[in-house]
């Protein structure tokens, strides 16, 4: 169940790293990695499994205006899913990028990133400035867990909405 508050977030859309098994952090070394941005990121709820490698997470980025919820999957789904993207991503896949669209097809664990927008009280209109109407949910928290989270897994981050590589 996720720490979420209902009717403050809704979803917003969902980024993956792909990565080998083995290589899916622990519990511990993603809340020391996120500690280091804690003025941007709080974590609200982590769990591992009985190896020490971290499950799921919820993570608040208040200033951010979002939050993410990321969990872990294996198996022959992920291999699945990873040969579905090779292919998707392999028409506009620059040359540089070759190695991450090889890599893909052999990854056997995925970690989901599910964005939430925070929902954020539209104020009467008479109130509202041109600043407050354009407030919307700042990347910067989606990215800084992302790079943390493909550091740590030595993994591969793909979005898939806009079928490219982070």
């Amino acid at each position: 169940m996720s720490p979420l508050p209902d009717g403050c977030y809704q979803w917003f859309e969902t980024y993956y790293v792909l990565c080998d098994r083995d290589r899916v952090p622990t519990g511990d070394a993603l809340r020391h990695a996120l500690a280091r941005h804690s003025d941007l990121l709080r974590i609200e709820e982590l769990k591992s499994d009985d190896t020490g490698r971290f499950e799921s997470a919820t993570i608040i980025a208040p200033t951010a205006l979002c939050a993410l919820e990321l969990r872990v999957l294996y198996g022959e789904e992920v291999l699945e899913h990873g040969a579905a993207l090779s292919e998707e991503l392999a028409d506009a896949c620059p040359a540089a990028d070759r190695p991450k669209l090889a890599r893909l097809e052999v990854c056997d664990a995925r970690i989901e990133v599910q964005v939430y927008e925070q929902l954020v009280e539209p104020m009467p209109e008479e109130e509202a400035t041109e600043a407050d109407e354009e407030q919307l949910l700042d990347p910067a928290a989606l990215l800084t867990v992302v790079r943390l989270l493909v550091k740590l897994s030595e993994g591969v981050a793909v979005d898939p909405q806009a079928a490219t590589f982070l």
